[in-house]
C-alpha cells in the first residue's frame, strides 16, 4: 500500500538538517603539554572539558596526573565523540597515571566514533572494575 500525503503531512526543516550538517564539518586540533606554553593546555581534562564532537587532542610526551583531590578520573570524557591522541612514537613517553588511588580513563555516552591511542596508563585504581580505563556506552578505539 503506498501512503500519499495530502494536507496533512508537513515539510522537513531543511535549515536544521543544513546546520547539522555544517556542524559535523568543524573540528579543532587542541594541544597539550605539561611542560610547554606554548600548548593550548597542560592537562588532558582541561582539553577535553574544551572539546567538542569531532575535535582531536593531541597531547605532548609527559606524565598526567588528576589535578584535584575528588576522587575523580584523570580523564573523563562524557557524551563527546573525540580523539585523544599521543604525539610521541612511544607511548611510554606519554603517560596517564592514576597514582594508585583512581582510574586512568573514563568514556562514557560517546556514541560517535572515539580514539585513544598511544598511551601507557599507569597504576589506575578503582574498587569497581576498570583500574585503567572503564568504558560504558562508548565506540571506543584503543
Amino acid at each position: 500500500m503506498i501512503h500519499r500525503c495530502l494536507s496533512t503531512c508537513r515539510p522537513i526543516p531543511v535549515s536544521i538538517l543544513i546546520g547539522t550538517l555544517t556542524i559535523a564539518g568543524h573540528a579543532d586540533v587542541i594541544t597539550v603539554d605539561d611542560d610547554d606554553p606554548a600548548a593550548d593546555f597542560s592537562t588532558i581534562q582541561e582539553a577535553v572539558d574544551a572539546a567538542v564532537g569531532g575535535d582531536r587532542i593531541e597531547v605532548g610526551p609527559g606524565y598526567y596526573l588528576a589535578n584535584t583531590k575528588e576522587d575523580v578520573p584523570v580523564v573523563e570524557v562524557v557524551g563527546k565523540s573525540i580523539e585523544i591522541v599521543a604525539v610521541a612514537a612511544d607511548p611510554a613517553s606519554t603517560v596517564i597515571a592514576g597514582q594508585g588511588s583512581r582510574r586512568c580513563v573514563e568514556w562514557s555516552f560517546a556514541l560517535g566514533d572515539c580514539l585513544l591511542q598511544g598511551f601507557t596508563l599507569d597504576s589506575g585504581f578503582t574498587a569497581d572494575d576498570g583500574g585503567g580505563i572503564a568504558i560504558d556506552l562508548a565506540a571506543l578505539v584503543i
